[in-house]
């Protein structure tokens, strides 16, 4: 079994130990096995050692054999030996600071941004078509967030123009809970139904929805006047719902509604060689008079995916 099964192995099947210790402050890979540290562990000299730690431990010590990166998850640094893979490396980053994320999230959950666009930063054309902007290796990808996230997060206008599922398929693993965020639509009949996850959908309360086809499991209604404290309470009410870590797959409303609240932890952009020159832009944000307004992406790190190229960074 080579890394990438393993890893996903680990990650993938909730039934083999993977719960967080509250007190560890490391993880580490040996290229054989994860373990848990509640004490800094010791940086074997053994080939593809990689090690994860809290953000804030100054004492651990860095062999000059390693390299320290800093991840886009908040709290987390990266450390790994200078001859690992970089294969092995793209696998630990991408997948495995996120679970571990969704295992330390807070009174919200960790949230995190997927989305392909192309080099002029559309996501569908303006009439809303856009299969496939990303590859083969990005559908992948894709689903294997899904299946490492609890939840995944769609707006009406997806709903309309792709008849999504929203599980997973391409890979091991459980399908996330599924909300549809919508204040308006009253037709989600393109929201093709599953089984093997609940659905659900997230309205403000002061718009009635009756469900009577019974498209969703439940309704999560919920309340605040600015948008940082609508966004805030849907966020409270999928954590009380167990859901300690959201996929936000679009489209550009929903996802301008989070970024605008700054409720964005990780942002990730799957570029692919396109320039459409017209379409529907990644994100509509109120107007800046100066660059620095915008939101910069910290600690990003880029991954190969074929020939497109993924980035992966903390936004806030």
């Amino acid at each position: 079994m080579n890394v990438n099964q393993q890893l996903w192995s680990y990650l993938s099947d909730t039934s083999n130990g993977v719960a967080m210790k509250s007190d560890a402050i490391a993880w580490s890979f040996d290229g054989q096995a994860f373990h848990q540290h509640c004490v800094l562990p010791n940086l074997a000299e053994e080939p593809y050692v990689s090690t994860i730690i809290r953000s804030g431990e100054k004492d651990f010590p860095i062999p000059d054999t390693y390299i320290k990166e800093q991840l886009p998850v908040v709290s987390f640094d990266f450390v790994y030996r200078k001859d690992t893979p970089q294969k092995m490396i793209d696998v630990l980053k991408n997948y495995w600071s996120i679970k571990l994320a969704t295992q330390t999230a807070g009174a919200v959950p960790f949230t995190m941004v997927h989305m392909a666009v192309s080099l002029d930063g559309k996501i569908a054309t303006l009439d809303g078509h856009s299969k496939w902007i990303g590859n083969e290796q990005n559908l992948n990808h894709a689903h294997r967030l899904r299946a490492i996230l609890d939840g995944i997060l769609i707006g009406s206008g997806t709903v309309k123009m792709d008849s999504p599922t929203l599980n997973v398929r391409r890979v091991t693993g459980q399908s996330p809970a599924r909300f549809v965020l919508s204040n308006i639509s009253e037709d989600f009949s393109q929201l093709q139904q599953i089984k093997d996850a609940p659905t659900y959908l997230i309205r403000h309360k002061k718009y009635a929805y009756t469900n009577g086809l019974k498209v969703f499991d439940d309704i999560i209604f919920y309340e605040g006047n600015s948008k940082v404290e609508q966004i805030n309470d849907i966020l409270q009410k999928m954590r009380a719902k167990g859901i300690r870590s959201l996929l936000i797959e679009g489209g550009a409303e929903t996802v301008s509604c989070f970024v605008e609240a700054k409720a964005v932890d990780v942002l990730q952009l799957h570029h692919t060689p396109l320039i459409l020159g017209s379409g529907r832009n990644m994100v509509n944000l109120p107007k800046v008079d100066t660059i620095k307004e915008g939101q910069f992406l910290k600690n990003t790190y880029y991954t190969q995916m074929g020939n497109e190229i993924m980035i992966t960074g903390a936004l806030g």
